[in-house]
């Protein structure tokens, strides 16, 4: 299946594959506008910024689907976030991960590891 843009209506289904991961859902307010998702299987989204870098974030699957279905629409959906970023004219796309793994897939769109960072954060 090919991604599509997320819809409102797909969000309830990517809040549950966080809590299958044991984990809290990214508040709903904190997602940028673009994002991709193959339905039943893995989403993301990219962060536009008003420098030359956009920042791909909060790539999910869904930890039941099949794994090569996973891994498939992984590289389907990040190939997609990096076309749109370099049709308009980003120079450079940023990703960042707390699964090792992801680099695995961030290769396919010639995406190298930049080292080991520090994340923070603070609501305002």
């Amino acid at each position: 299946m090919m991604p599509r843009l997320v819809q409102d209506t797909d969000m309830n289904d990517i809040d549950s594959w966080y809590r299958l991961r044991n984990e809290t859902p990214i508040d709903r307010r904190l997602y940028p506008v673009v994002g991709y998702i193959v339905p039943n299987t893995a989403a993301g989204w990219l962060t536009q910024t008003d420098s030359g870098i956009a920042l791909i974030e909060n790539v999910i699957t869904h930890p039941h689907a099949d794994k090569v279905e996973r891994q498939c629409s992984l590289e389907s959906i990040l190939h997609i976030l990096n076309n749109y970023a370099k049709q308009r004219g980003y120079s450079f796309l940023l990703g960042f991960s707390k699964v090792n793994k992801i680099e695995l897939y961030a290769n396919t769109i010639g995406a190298l590891p930049l080292g080991q960072r520090v994340l923070y954060g603070k609501e305002l």
